[in-house]
């Protein structure tokens, strides 16, 4: 029974002693382009995320700054745009554009949510 021990040891230090396989250079050079390549799209998807956020704060800001172009054009000044009574001298007009950019507004964000979960939804599926 001690043979055998002194055999598996023997054995043991002779694999020990075998050189460590490595594997082939293409092996090793397609990994490492395919780790690139991960990489690469995950900046890419966290530029696309920057890009949809920049767009959606601009959409906003072009919506506002529309709104108030005609308020001004309608009534000819700034100070009639009367946010704090939303009927003026006008009529109803300004409580159906407050309205109309409001909507607007939120379906800016509803689109960005459901961009934002599609592409998770495709990252996992991938």
């Amino acid at each position: 029974m001690s043979d055998s021990f002194e055999e598996m040891d023997e054995l043991g230090a002779e694999l020990r002693r075998l050189p460590t396989p490595m594997p082939p250079a293409a092996l090793v050079e397609r990994v490492r382009r395919l780790a690139h390549l991960e990489l690469a799209e995950r900046a890419d998807e966290r530029l696309n995320r920057l890009v949809l956020a920049f767009l959606l704060a601009f959409s906003w800001t072009v919506a506002l700054f529309g709104f108030f172009a005609v308020r001004f054009v309608a009534t000819g000044t700034l100070s009639a745009i009367g946010l704090a009574a939303l009927q003026g001298p006008e009529g109803p007009s300004l409580a159906w554009s407050f309205t109309y950019f409001a909507s607007v507004w939120m379906t800016g964000a509803a689109v960005f949510v459901i961009l934002g979960l599609y592409s998770r939804k495709q990252r996992r599926t991938a």
